[in-house]
């Protein structure tokens, strides 16, 4: 199972943005979200906007 998901983890594609750079996000349930990058996670990332952080 480790091998599995190392192989799997080394496959994926790693997320282009960096820290701080302004982006914007389509959520398909709450529509677009725009602001900064916060978190960066695998293959996932967090914006910050002004009011929260999705």
């Amino acid at each position: 199972m480790f091998v599995h998901q190392a192989l799997a983890r080394a496959r994926a594609a790693a997320v282009p943005y960096k820290l701080g750079e302004v982006v914007a996000g389509d959520d398909p349930f709450n529509g677009r979200r725009e602001g900064l990058v916060a978190v960066k996670k695998g293959t996932f990332i967090g914006l910050q906007t002004t009011d929260n952080v999705f």
